[in-house]
């Protein structure tokens, strides 16, 4: 089921504020278009009236994507210092969710993956991973490396865009955007996510692939790691 709530909005640029139309939560089944927007970074994407400013607004919502088996509890990047506690308040949601669900649909849900992810972005990132059929937690251990590799600022997130033939795409993102794009050869994105490689990353990041919040920076702030 897909709920949404009619509210208005301040522009961030300029302090104008108009109503808008923003999802509490979404079925990716019955919604297909909105997931292909979210995909693309152009979700719930608001246009000031007054100075044409664009941005997304940041918000909490709920996409249910049955055929990929996921969930995914979006919040505003602001609550991330408090991951660890929304991280099991998600955690409790789903499972009430899973045990007031009848008996004949608690074999769909039973498996899911629970995702918690802060902002708009990291929800795009998100579901163009399980568009593809990728494992979050390999993802997140090879940005690692790639952080140092790349000399990404600890302030910044690192989000992979794309797959081409020959390369995977990342942007790193700072508070103000996008500040710049790298490409990895995708032979060695590959090699990456090859099962054998996913079980060593595995071995050494378990919380990158058992919990909700999975992300990268999660290794540095509780592992004491320098990025």
């Amino acid at each position: 089921m897909s709920r949404v709530q009619h509210r208005p909005l301040d522009c961030p640029a300029c302090g104008a504020e108009h109503p808008a139309t923003l999802f509490i939560s979404l079925n990716a089944r019955r919604l297909p278009h909105h997931v292909a927007e979210i995909a693309a970074g152009d979700f719930e994407v608001q246009t000031c009236a007054g100075c044409g400013h664009r941005w997304q607004p940041e918000h909490r919502m709920l996409l249910s994507w049955p055929e990929r088996r996921l969930w995914a509890v979006m919040l505003p990047p602001d609550q991330r210092p408090r991951a660890a506690a929304l991280e099991r308040a998600v955690l409790d949601l789903m499972r009430r969710e899973f045990d007031a669900a009848p008996d004949l649909v608690k074999p769909r849900l039973d498996g899911n993956e629970t995702l918690l992810v802060f902002g708009q972005q990291a929800l795009a990132e998100r579901v163009r991973l399980a568009a593809l059929g990728l494992d979050h937690g390999a993802v997140e251990h090879l940005k690692l490396d790639l952080r140092d590799r790349w000399a990404v600022a600890s302030e910044a997130d690192l989000r992979l865009l794309g797959l081409d033939d020959d390369a995977a795409r990342f942007a790193v993102v700072g508070p103000a955007g996008v500040e710049r794009t790298a490409a990895l050869d995708r032979s060695a994105f590959d090699a990456a996510l090859a099962p054998a490689a996913v079980e060593r990353a595995r071995a050494a990041h378990p919380i990158l692939f058992d919990a909700p919040w999975c992300d990268a920076r999660r290794v540095f702030a509780e592992g004491g790691l320098a990025r």
